[in-house]
């Protein structure tokens, strides 16, 4: 208890430090200034004499530091720990992990507002169509209208979402259980949906800057990558760059022969590997890149939130009509 409370924890097996993102920042930067390890860790407020006992019985640095690590921040480790020094793996594998962050943040952060608006509207429509506009005519003679037509379209184009995207989450169910599958499905994306291919050259174009900055060569980038990568699509796509450069293609050839890379992307990867102004460039399709999909994700929103205010205007109406029609009939009468 008093091991956890200190920042240590120690089974039978393994020592590890109990660090937060924000403590290996601090821990990596003292070791590269040259603080032992016993001064970083008191600058931490961290008991070493167990760390310190490991390594005297033979337990090595690196181990201990992999092994407090978890997650993606022990798979960027571990890869570092064994081409680069203690400091400069921290300060990568790091850096890798806080871009990858930055980048689920930002496609949130951009997405959330109105995929959060289709979502409500979407079971609006569902809730509105298919049980309480039914419950309020049900008692009354309602004659033909286009506004109801019009709900009963909505309701349908609705029903054939839902069945969509049942249909996506079984897939992507199945993706998960069988690699196979995924590798199959996601090659098919890649290759003929465009939108795809875009986003993942953009995405290998941030990998390859982050990479870049920390003195690693092209070549051992796409080695990481097909390493240490989660993202099952950009995988694909790594794969078979790093295949072709095993077996003696040029970098240049592999990237321009790659029918799952964007022609924009050839093109600044091309012109920045022929100038020496290799990151520079990719940093100007990045850029590029993401202002459009920017600008893209922009104009998404404002059709889903016209859309989806649409289709809750034309519930309100026919609501509004059935609340007239007891008038209606005492009119009549």
């Amino acid at each position: 208890m008093q091991l956890a409370k200190a920042g240590l924890i120690k089974n039978p097996h393994k020592v590890t430090l109990s660090l937060n993102i924000t403590q290996w920042m601090y821990f990596a930067q003292l070791i590269s200034k040259g603080y032992s390890l016993h001064h970083a860790l008191q600058l931490l407020n961290k008991d070493d004499e167990h760390i310190l006992i490991a390594i005297e019985q033979g337990e090595s640095i690196e181990k201990i530091i992999e092994d407090s690590c978890k997650g993606r921040l022990k798979v960027f480790v571990t890869f570092f720990l064994n081409t680069t020094s203690i400091a400069n793996a921290l300060q990568c594998a790091i850096a890798m992990y806080q871009f990858e962050q930055d980048i689920r943040k930002k496609l949130i952060k951009q997405t959330a507002y109105p995929l959060f608006i289709l979502v409500v509207s979407f079971f609006s429509v569902i809730m509105f169509s298919n049980v309480i506009i039914p419950q309020l005519i049900q008692n009354f003679e309602v004659d033909g209208s286009v506004i109801f037509e019009i709900v009963s379209l909505i309701n349908y184009l609705s029903l054939i979402l839902l069945g969509v995207l049942l249909l996506l989450i079984v897939l992507v169910v199945l993706c998960k259980l069988s690699k196979k599958l995924m590798y199959s499905v996601g090659l098919i994306f890649v290759r003929y949906v465009g939108i795809i291919r875009e986003w993942m050259s953009y995405y290998l174009s941030n990998y390859l800057i982050e990479l870049d900055k920390h003195g690693m060569s092209t070549k051992h980038a796409f080695q990481f990558l097909q390493n240490v990568n989660d993202q099952p699509l950009l995988f694909i796509v790594v794969k078979k760059i790093y295949y072709d450069l095993q077996n003696g293609v040029e970098m240049m050839e592999s990237i321009q022969n790659n029918p799952m890379i964007s022609k924009n992307f050839k093109l600044h990867f091309t012109l920045g590997s022929s100038t020496n102004t290799f990151r520079d460039s990719l940093i100007t399709y990045r850029d590029l890149q993401e202002k459009q999909w920017m600008n893209q994700i922009r104009k998404v929103s404002v059709l889903v939130q016209l859309i989806s205010y649409s289709f809750v205007g034309i519930l309100v109406i026919c609501v509004y009509q059935i609340m007239l029609v007891p008038l209606q009939m005492l009119e009549r009468m």
